[in-house]
């Protein structure tokens, strides 16, 4: 990738090499770099403690700090708690991503004068030939894929972006972080939900949401499972699909289960192994389609949700009122109502939805 001379970008850095290698990079290949790092609050469950001036020490890069703290508490917790609500299984960090990351990111580079936005995220960009846009694209490893939390950029949005890191495959990474004299072991991507991340284990955060939640939701109700009553539980706010679920029989050993499905008007919790889970169809809200030619109509896809595994081969069908249905020929048993889901043919994303339903 060739730059203009002194063209500005501006890279959104913090305590991950993926940030650190591609700053280094983008000043290799000429731009005039500017590191954006946010401040986050603790329901990230990864608050960055490097200050900026050692960031600009370490990187020789200006960057500006932006406390997100206030943004995350006004825009986050809403969400997740009618995802609650709803029985969903709850997505904070997909929501930080589409409501503050990308925003904040983008209004520094607007009032900076870049035309160019860069993260460390795997994925790609390729601008297409004959209409000079901008098409998102898996990361080459896709155990490093994170294209996800762009599902909800505009194309104007995505016609800026930088993204080299996912071009790399993890061994290529490593040894090219230890020859620009960076910390290889930065290069680690722990949820295989990547809509979901860190938020989801972070009680603080988990209790700060669930205490907004609706008195009428906090009464004791029960647990089933196929065999009927198994236990009884004091809220149904303290249950999300796919969650684990300890059962200890009366006579036997414990089992890890599943919560499968929450019925919030009956304050009813269903689980169940696993193993067993066939999911077959899947109808979708808040989605967003990047070619105008996939929508009201049916088109194949692969359906990518996780970062450990192939997509899954999916009909999707679109509808004028933002929503879509997707028909799995081949049953899945991981995919729960909440989950963020992209549509991807040949490597390329053409959007995404959030799955309400499952069936």
């Amino acid at each position: 990738m060739s730059a203009q001379k002194k063209e500005k970008v501006v890279i959104a850095v913090g305590s991950s090499v993926a940030s650190h290698v591609t700053s280094v990079l983008l000043k290799k290949q000429g731009y005039q770099v500017l590191g954006v790092h946010f401040l986050t609050s603790d329901a990230l469950g990864h608050v960055e403690a490097i200050k900026s001036e050692e960031l600009e020490r370490k990187l020789q890069i200006p960057i500006q700090t932006v406390d997100v703290k206030n943004l995350m508490d006004e825009r986050i917790p809403s969400r997740t708690e009618e995802e609650l609500i709803s029985g969903l299984r709850p997505q904070p960090l997909a929501h930080f991503f589409h409501q503050v990351f990308f925003k904040e990111l983008f209004k520094v580079a607007a009032s900076a004068g870049a035309r160019k936005v860069a993260t460390g995220h795997g994925a790609q960009v390729f601008v297409d030939s004959e209409s000079g846009r901008a098409n998102l694209h898996l990361a080459v490893d896709l155990s490093m894929d994170q294209a996800i939390h762009f599902l909800g950029l505009t194309q104007e949005e995505r016609d800026q972006l930088l993204l080299p890191f996912g071009g790399f495959t993890r061994p290529l990474l490593k040894r090219l972080s230890i020859e620009l004299g960076l910390d290889p072991s930065g290069i680690v991507f722990k949820h295989v939900f990547p809509g979901e991340g860190a938020f989801a284990t972070d009680d603080a955060f988990r209790k700060r949401v669930r205490a907004r939640i609706a008195y009428d939701l906090c009464g004791p109700g029960q647990i089933h499972s196929h065999a009927g009553l198994i236990a009884s539980h004091v809220g149904i706010h303290h249950y999300s699909p796919g969650e684990a679920f300890h059962y200890q029989a009366e006579a036997g050993e414990a089992e890890s289960w599943v919560v499968r499905q929450v019925d919030v008007s009956q304050r009813l919790v269903l689980v169940g192994p696993e193993a067993s889970r066939k999911v077959t169809g899947l109808e979708l809200a808040s989605v967003n389609v990047w070619d105008a030619r996939a929508k009201i109509r049916t088109q194949a896809y692969e359906l990518h949700y996780r970062n450990d595994r192939p997509g899954v081969g999916a009909w999707v069908t679109f509808y004028e009122d933002g929503s879509a249905s997707a028909d799995l020929p081949d049953p899945v048993n991981d995919l729960y109502p909440g989950q963020f889901v992209s549509f991807v043919r040949d490597g390329r994303i053409f959007g995404g939805g959030q799955v309400r339903r499952v069936s």
